[in-house]
């Protein structure tokens, strides 16, 4: 599964029994020793399949004899016990990774030729049943690795040792576990916030309402929530005379018969029947609406002007939220950021949420203003999405205080960057700007490049996610 295609539905994803992770060989002597056999095969595959036909015969010899014996295999409580313990130290909901871990268990041990299931096979397939069933949010990352599996079973083993132990023991003694039990927590949760404030400089995130953007101009075919599409299919609103020929249209009746009405030609018939007598000139066709999704472009300035700290972090507060929301209705969101005298692509437009979080984190700030840079990259990533996906409705939001200072062409950085708002109002692409200035820093140079674009145009006085989503919220009212 391609992650930057969106993730299934954990309900979804929990009914495959087992999921493996292709990662690529790092290992240099092992990338060569894939070339190397590779060259081998094409050279004499023949004698590339006698080379391993023992090592594939003794492979199928062991999995006949698994198929014999996995009837009898046996899987002591104890195991069971292990087994809902990582179950539950991994946070999966449902009862079904138990019951697969228990019979992928149950495989392994009857493919190693016993009869009897044990730790070790528990270990062995732990990864391949848990790491697709972790996550529970989209945000939360999921991964699970060889060393947690270890971990958690580590933890079982020693509180099973322990709950054995305190029947032997005093009250005295449980207590003083208790009390180490709860300094060794409480100094995991002060390092976890400590961790977090230093790794997850991140806005907090809020609920937001749903988005629509402004009916669209062109005629779109796509699926969605928010945004109204004239297409073949979804709810009849109106009708119109059909564009070229009539054959195959969507006819409206109702119209049809309406508009013949009013002709000329009406005739009666004997015995008081009236029939209508239809021209293609008649002929109307349906006009009907759906819903598609947006993509949404978030082009931010991280020059040394938007340095402080309450700035960068009600924009990611903001982008992190609509990407939330975005999971959930079917939109696409992706960031480019500009600084120095380039423009980076931090987060292509992507219905994927999973690695979002971690890009938004490390958004660096400092150095000149390239605002040309950041438009046309914005520009081009959106206009190569609606070649890939006529069915999009394309959003650019521009966060910059305007004050452009490095030009990709050599002209003035100002009026390059008005020329090329031109390009994305022929192209009709919407644009919100949003302008970062204060008090008397605003010299109107973002209102004049809002004017530009065609823009809704709005000011960031406080500094806060809510305002910058509130104000894309208000443009796509």
């Amino acid at each position: 599964m391609n992650p930057e295609e969106g993730e299934l539905r954990p309900q979804l994803l929990d009914r495959f029994g087992l999921c493996a992770e292709i990662e690529g060989i790092k290992d240099l002597k092992e990338r060569v020793e894939v070339i190397k056999r590779r060259k081998s095969f094409e050279e004499d595959p023949f004698a590339f399949e006698r080379a391993w036909e023992r090592d594939d015969r003794i492979i199928r010899e062991r999995i006949l004899r698994a198929k014999e014996i996995l009837s009898e295999v046996f899987v002591p409580d104890d195991i069971l016990e292990l087994i809902a313990s990582l179950c539950i130290d991994c946070g999966v909901d449902g009862h079904r990774a138990d019951i697969t871990l228990a019979k992928a268990a149950t495989a392994f041990a009857a493919y190693e030729g016993r009869c009897e299931v044990i730790e070790d096979d528990v270990r062995a397939v732990a990864e391949l049943v848990l790491t697709h069933r972790m996550r529970k949010k989209p945000f939360e990352e999921g991964k699970i690795d060889q060393n947690m599996i270890d971990d958690s079973i580590e933890r079982y083993k020693k509180n099973k040792e322990d709950s054995n132990d305190e029947k032997s023991e005093d009250d005295m003694g449980r207590g003083e576990r208790g009390e180490d039990e709860g300094e060794k927590q409480g100094e995991g949760e002060e390092e976890a916030r400590e961790g977090g404030e230093e790794l997850f400089p991140v806005g907090d995130t809020f609920r937001v309402k749903p988005i629509s953007s402004k009916r669209d101009r062109i005629t779109r075919n796509g699926s969605g929530r928010r945004t109204k599409t004239l297409s073949k299919r979804g709810r009849y609103v109106r009708s119109r005379i059909p564009r070229g020929e009539v054959m195959g249209r969507d006819v409206a009746f109702d119209a049809t018969i309406r508009a013949a009405c009013g002709d000329p030609g009406f005739k009666s018939r004997d015995k008081g029947d009236r029939a209508i007598a239809l021209h293609p000139s008649d002929i109307r066709e349906k006009v009907r609406e759906r819903k598609i999704g947006n993509t949404i472009l978030f082009v931010v300035d991280a020059s040394g002007s938007m340095g402080v700290k309450e700035r960068m972090v009600a924009a990611k507060g903001a982008i992190l939220s609509l990407i939330k929301d975005a999971y959930i209705r079917r939109d696409r969101v992706g960031l480019v950021t500009f600084r120095k005298d380039r423009a980076d692509l931090l987060l292509a437009p992507t219905a994927s949420v999973e690695l979002a979080e971690k890009l938004l984190v490390n958004l660096p700030t400092g150095g000149r203003t390239p605002l040309s840079h950041g438009i046309l990259k914005g520009y081009q990533l959106l206009k190569q999405e609606l070649l890939k996906n006529r069915d999009t409705s394309p959003l650019m939001v521009l966060i910059s205080d305007g004050r452009a200072n490095v030009s990709i062409s050599g002209k003035n950085p100002i009026e390059e960057a008005k020329e090329l708002a031109s390009s994305i109002v022929d192209d009709e692409i919407e644009t919100v700007l949003i302008d970062t200035t204060e008090g008397l820093l605003d010299l109107g140079t973002a209102r004049e490049l809002a004017d530009a674009f065609k823009a809704r145009y709005f000011k960031l006085e406080e500094m806060k996610a809510d305002a910058i989503a509130g104000s894309i919220r208000s443009v796509c009212s």
